[in-house]
């Protein structure tokens, strides 16, 4: 590995480490709503294969559109639902990213800001 990599690592660890101790609670909770939302993002092609089945079972069997009706209703319900858990999941974890985002982007500036401060004039007319 060269210096450059590894001094990437080493920002990205310390950035990580701010951040994290900034919001320590509110990072796993979007990190966590985020794995929620793509597992459930995930399900559908699960569901449509249980309504093929279904289907393919009512066809063979030679069922009726009232036997095989229920089956297909429950399935569609649950899809419904999966679909109503996800777009709240979504919404939640996009507004608390927004809020992240800004906190943590405020806190780096008061911080940047204030170390400013500490430098000597010198730094600035030596440092264009």
């Amino acid at each position: 590995m060269n210096q450059k990599q590894t001094n990437r690592k080493k920002s990205f660890k310390r950035i990580m480490k701010m951040v994290v101790s900034y919001y320590p609670v509110l990072f796993p909770l979007i990190v966590l709503l985020i794995i929620i939302n793509a597992v459930l993002g995930a399900l559908p092609s699960i569901f449509q294969q249980n309504v093929i089945a279904v289907l393919q079972q009512a066809w063979e069997q030679g069922w009726t559109w009232e036997v095989t009706k229920p089956h297909i209703v429950e399935l569609v319900g649950t899809l419904a639902m999966v679909y109503f858990v996800a777009l709240i999941i979504g919404i939640a974890y996009t507004q608390l990213m927004a809020f992240f985002t800004q906190g943590v982007l405020h806190k780096i500036r008061k911080e940047v800001f204030a170390h400013m401060q500490k430098l000597p004039i010198r730094y600035f007319d030596t440092h264009p």
